[in-house]
């Protein structure tokens, strides 16, 4: 096995120095048929390593059976990288975030009776269940740590080594409270040794929590050259690393009924910014994929977050940006790897970018030298004169451009040394080829072992090249660059191939004739009548408690039915507090409510049997203490809004970290006295009262009579304190502790409402039933007139012939469901509410090529929650999609 270490400036892997240019991708969101593909998309555009997140809750479903096969086969995509000549770096978690529901923990952790999740502690069941998780991890990737890259695929199939080169540990554990991040962070750290690893490890913390024996990441796209250099201060013995360089749509735009955002990003300069700290970098997401099934955690089916690599694997809107950047750090890997660790010169910050001119940022090694200039959004100039260090003057052309990047006394691989050039370097070919790249029309400087040479860059599409020192030139403009395609002896271009030797061959590109689609017919149904009327065999009772939660009645994901028998007065206005996300309640057939699990009260005319369909649309990614449970898990109360007298303002002394190890945004202060709000009130007579607490801008706790009971996140919350559990019927002290601070008693009071509460369904007799998709011969034809608003499985068959082209369905018409295709979960879809007005972000669903059959019929299967006919669905060819 290769042996790999590490210091302040790179890896170093077999005494060789490696410098990562790295982009994610998922495995298990992208079919298995198309990894290779996606891999080699990414080292097109200039990557040498693949980062992927190995994601806990699909490979263990059931506690105790792991599936590593097939979609799964995390042994094969790794393989699949090697083979392709690159690094990889793998996410293990055990919470690795990234939208996943539950942040990729498996549900069925919630079944533990008092887990804590993301920490640790003696006879901790999550522990104890994650350090079984790394062990399957490690049997499956243990022989492919580390080889250079040469050697990769020699390697691998000698079962001596593999491709990667670093373990990451958690996700945005950003927390300080030293002794559980000790414990925790620590300990996965041991499950990883204990298991045969031997490649460093990472952690992606942006320092809130350091851990002893892994390396510290940054994470994030904004102010990068000032964090990356303090970063160097802090940990001056590792390598920099950007381990998340969000480079698509702000926020990553995939919320439900949320816009998308567009992405004005100048992706080069933020990846200039990186390179100029003498760091390295992630690109997250480099290909997002899709969200199959109930993956994602409130987030829409496509993952594409505006990547470079789209979910159809078209180019995104940065993916050229991301070219010209990655393209340069790998053939340049060499001189960025032996840059000095230490910058020892002062420069105008490049950040913000609106408030200076010009910068530079220089730094030298023992491979060379690089400058990288930065201009301001404001800054209209088109050039700039830098003065080298050995006194001579060179001007950098930079066009529309907010960067360019110049080098002087570079090592071309043993054949020649650039002396200097003003262009901007891209890609060294078989060791004979120089690409360079500017402004069209620019005018260039290129000295190779210090006999200078004019060059110009073209305007047009016919490229320059020139030969000079044994050296071909080959200056591109813009377009051509953003066009060019790098092989091993060669870079094809749209009209040429120019060869390593510096020959040009003239190329036609064959032009794809774009395929029609398929036409969707013949649709079949089956209706769900029975399961809203309640008259189902498939219901079963509940035992024990009158309710429970989705994950208590072995439903980890997707949707289920209740049943209840109970009477409810119209005018009550009712609450189900903590049900989660969307309970469909049906009364005498009909649909009688959408409830939220945060919504206001709400009338429900409630009487006879009602069913109530819920809707997990998957758990938020970052947990504190694993409380967001889905389904029902309390009763409906009926409410009155309950006047809460003035509060008073209080200090009192309070450990945040004393319900739970982990709260996401929190510091142990050293000062425990902390601000607080305090309500005496007299209770009336009643089973439970319901708080409210909404708008809150900070972390905080409850308090009731005094006793901590809830940690309190930013946003909304809504609490259920039952008499003679956190609350008694008479006086009670109710304090909300607020630990950023009360700058307005008036403001935090105004966040707060409570209710008084009857439980309505406490004698109510309940039952459950599983939601599954039915079999293909349970389907009849769609019977004729409107539809009956109520949920409904449809389907149909199509066929195709084109494969080569990315397909999508355009469910127009329908409101919500689920998307099968050939017996595979292809999604979520939501396109319109009940009345029909449109959701965005998302209209149309990908349809992976590798699970289409081109010889035989195709089965589309859709559930829609209101029954919403599929007769305007149709399917599209578009390598982008939406």
């Amino acid at each position: 096995m290769s042996q790999i270490s590490f210091d302040a400036q790179s890896l170093i892997v077999d005494d060789r120095r490696v410098w990562l240019v790295s982009g994610s991708i998922d495995y298990a969101r992208v079919p298995r048929g198309l990894w290779r593909d996606r891999i080699r998309a990414a080292k097109q555009v200039g990557l040498n390593c693949i980062d992927t997140g190995v994601f806990w809750n699909i490979h263990e479903r059931k506690s105790g059976k792991f599936n590593f096969e097939d979609e799964l086969d995390l042994c094969h995509f790794v393989e699949l990288i090697a083979e392709e000549g690159m690094y990889c770096t793998l996410r293990v978690g055990p919470h690795v975030g990234s939208n996943l529901d539950l942040g990729g923990l498996p549900a069925w952790l919630l079944r533990s009776e008092g887990i804590r999740l993301r920490q640790g502690g003696v006879g901790s069941p999550f522990m104890e269940a994650a350090s079984r998780w790394f062990g399957r991890v490690m049997d499956q990737v243990r022989h492919l740590q580390a080889a250079p890259p040469k050697a990769l695929a020699a390697a691998v199939k000698g079962g001596e080594s593999g491709p990667i080169v670093m373990f990451q540990i958690e996700d945005e554990w950003l927390c300080y409270n030293p002794d559980q991040g000790a414990v925790y962070l620590g300990e996965l750290i041991r499950y990883l040794r204990e298991n045969s690893c031997t490649v460093p490890i990472t952690e992606a913390n942006n320092l809130w929590q350091p851990v002893e024996g892994a390396i510290s990441t940054w994470i994030g796209s904004g102010c990068l050259t000032a964090n990356l250099r303090q970063l160097a201060i802090v940990q001056p013995e590792a390598p920099r690393f950007v381990s998340k360089y969000l480079c698509g749509a702000p926020g990553a735009a995939n919320l439900w009924n949320n816009d998308r955002a567009s992405d004005d990003a100048d992706v080069v300069y933020d990846l200039a910014s990186i390179l100029a700290a003498g760091a390295q970098y992630n690109l997250s997401m480099f290909h997002g994929g899709t969200n199959f099934g109930f993956s994602g955690a409130g987030v829409t089916t496509s993952h594409d977050s505006g990547a470079p690599l789209r979910e159809g694997g078209g180019h995104g809107a940065n993916y050229n940006q991301v070219k010209r950047v990655s393209m340069f750090a790998n053939h340049f890997g060499h001189l960025l790897a032996h840059l000095d660790p230490q910058p020892h010169h002062a420069a105008v910050s490049p950040e913000p970018e609106d408030e200076f001119g010009v910068t530079v940022i220089h730094q030298r090694g023992s491979q060379g030298n690089i400058g990288f200039v930065f201009k301001s959004r404001k800054c209209k100039a088109k050039s700039t004169n830098v003065l080298l260090p050995n006194g001579l003057s060179m001007t950098v052309p930079m066009g529309d451009d907010r960067v360019a990047w110049f080098v002087t006394d570079v090592k071309l691989n043993g054949v020649a040394t650039l002396s200097y050039t003003n262009l901007r370097p891209w890609a060294i070919v078989d060791d004979r080829l120089l690409v360079l790249f500017g402004p069209g029309g620019a005018a260039g400087e290129v000295c190779i072992d210090d006999a200078p040479l004019a060059v110009s860059v073209p305007r047009g599409k016919t490229p320059n090249v020139y030969e000079h020192e044994a050296i071909s030139i080959l200056v591109l403009n813009h377009d051509q660059v953003d066009a060019a395609v790098v092989g091993d002896d060669g870079v094809i271009l749209d009209s040429s191939i120019v060869a390593s030797n510096g020959s040009i061959t003239k190329q036609k590109a064959p032009a794809l004739p774009k395929p029609k689609a398929p036409l969707l017919a013949g649709w079949q149904c089956v209706p769900l009548d029975k399961f809203v009327s309640g008259e189902s065999e498939s219901f079963q009772s509940i035992s024990g408690a009158p309710k429970a939660s989705m994950v208590d009645l072995l439903c980890d994901e997707g949707y289920m039915w209740y049943r209840l028998a109970t009477k409810i007065a119209p005018t009550d206005k009712v609450l189900t507090p903590n049900s989660g996300d969307r309970l469909h309640v049906y009364s005498d057939g009909n649909l009688a409510a959408i409830v939220g699990g945060l919504d206001e009260p709400v009338a429900l005319p409630l009487k006879g049997v009602v069913t109530i369909l819920a809707d997990n649309l998957g758990r938020a990614p970052a947990p504190g203490n694993g409380s967001e449970r889905k389904g029902i898990i309390n009763d409906f109360y009926s409410v009155k809004a309950l006047k809460l007298p003035d509060p008073k303002l209080m200090a009192m002394p309070v450990d945040p970290f004393e319900l739970n190890g982990f709260i996401r945004g929190m510091r142990r202060a050293k000062v425990a006295m902390v601000d607080a709000l305090s309500w005496k009130f007299k209770h009336p007579n009643r089973q439970a009262l319901i708080l409210d607490i909404d708008g809150f801008e900070s972390h905080g706790m409850l308090w009731a009579n005094g006793e901590p009971i809830a940690l309190i996140e930013p946003g909304r919350s809504r609490l259920l304190l039952k008499v003679g559990e956190q609350i008694k019927s008479g006086q009670n002290d109710l304090r909300l502790v607020v630990f950023g601070g009360i700058e307005s008693e008036e403001a935090v009071a105004k966040c707060v409402s409570a209710f008084e509460t009857t439980n309505v369904t406490a004698k109510a007799d309940w039952s459950y039933a599983q939601w599954d998709r039915p079999e293909s011969d349970a389907f009849v034809d769609v019977p004729t007139g409107s539809s009956s608003a109520l949920p409904c499985w449809y389907r149909c068959e199509f066929k195709v012939a084109d494969v080569d082209q990315a397909l999508w369905l355009d469910p127009k018409g329908m409101s919500k469901g689920q998307v099968y295709l050939n017996g595979r979960n292809a999604g979520r879809f939501w396109v319109a509410t009940e009345s029909g007005k449109a959701v965005p972000p998302q209209s149309r669903y990908y349809l992976p090529k590798p699970w289409l059959n081109t010889d035989g019929v195709n089965e589309l299967v859709l559930f829609d929650e209101h029954g919403k006919r599929p007769g305007g669905c149709r399917l599209v060819y578009n390598a982008v999609g939406s």
